[in-house]
């Protein structure tokens, strides 16, 4: 078994067009990212999950779980 724990931050600028997409109300660069923790098992299968998302502004936020399932070669 090998447990692991990734973490992902970006910094975002983008027109006009971009930030009316995403719904956000100030046209400003920012910040998000994403916390990963898994396990992988006799390097066969690899579980992980996306346990916490965070932004700068509350829509990039999210208190949602995703699970994967990966089959390695």
């Amino acid at each position: 078994f090998n447990f692991f724990v990734i973490g992902d931050i970006n910094y975002t600028i983008g027109s006009k067009a971009f930030y009316n997409n995403l719904g956000l109300t100030e046209e400003k660069a920012f910040l998000n990212g994403k916390i990963i923790a898994g396990v992988s098992i006799l390097n066969t299968f690899k579980l992980s999950a996306i346990i916490n998302t965070f932004g700068s502004d509350e829509k990039l936020r999210s208190g949602k779980v995703s699970v994967g399932v990966q089959i390695l070669p």
